[in-house]
């Protein structure tokens, strides 16, 4: 039985782009998951001396700037002007939510 013919854009073309290329992603996969683990360990046991709103400040902070240089640098979103007032007022407002209740 003849193969199909991928279709420009078509998922058959991604899948064997994903097999030519699964050694290499795998590779980038692990060592990603290996930065990400190592550094969550380092930087729980560096917050084991702040007070909680800190740290769960801090956390909340990490993930939507962690989300957003994720979707720039790898999902080639563009960085304008609203976006960089996102990232601000994102951190902005996890700082007040959490920090409000400190007082």
């Amino acid at each position: 039985m003849d193969e199909p013919t991928p279709q420009p854009g078509s998922r058959v073309r991604l899948a064997g782009w994903l097999r030519a290329h699964a050694p290499e992603l795998l590779l980038a996969l692990l060592l990603l998951a290996a930065v990400g683990s190592n550094g969550g360990l380092l930087l729980t046991r560096m917050s084991g001396s702040l007070p909680a709103s800190i740290t769960f400040t801090l956390s909340g902070m990490a993930s939507l700037l962690t989300g957003g240089l994720v979707s720039v640098l790898f999902f080639r979103e563009r960085a304008s002007p609203a976006w960089y007032a996102m990232m601000l007022c994102g951190a902005a407002s996890v700082s007040l939510v959490n920090l409000a209740g400190k007082s």
